[in-house]
C-alpha cells in the first residue's frame, strides 16, 4: 500500500527540516568554538604560570568537552534528518 502524496511531501519536508536543524547545531558549535578559542587574550593567558593558568586550562578543557558533545548531537540530528528524508522518498524510484 502506497502512502498518499501529501503525506510523502510532508515527510520529506520534515526530514529536510530535521537535517537543517542538525546543520544549524553544527554551525553553532563551530562558531562558538571559534569565538572561544580566537578571543583575544584567552589563548595568550594559557601559558602563564600560576594558579590561574591551571583554571584557564581546566575551563578550556570543560568547554572543549561540551563542544564535542554538541558536535556529536548535531551530527546525530543531521543524520536522522537524512534518514527521515530517505525513508520518505520510498522505493518508487526504480
Amino acid at each position: 500500500m502506497q502512502m498518499p502524496r501529501s503525506t510523502d511531501a510532508m515527510a520529506r519536508a520534515l526530514g529536510l527540516g530535521v537535517f537543517l536543524l542538525g546543520v544549524v547545531i553544527l554551525l553553532f558549535v563551530f562558531a562558538t568554538a571559534f569565538r572561544d578559542l580566537a578571543a583575544a587574550g584567552v589563548l595568550g593567558q594559557l601559558g602563564a604560570p600560576g594558579r590561574e593558568a591551571r583554571a584557564d586550562w581546566w575551563g578550556l578543557a570543560v568547554k572543549g568537552v561540551f563542544l564535542l558533545i554538541m558536535l556529536v548531537a548535531g551530527a546525530v540530528v543531521a543524520n536522522r534528518g537524512i534518514g527521515l528524508y530517505g525513508a520518505a522518498r520510498g522505493t518508487d524510484e526504480g
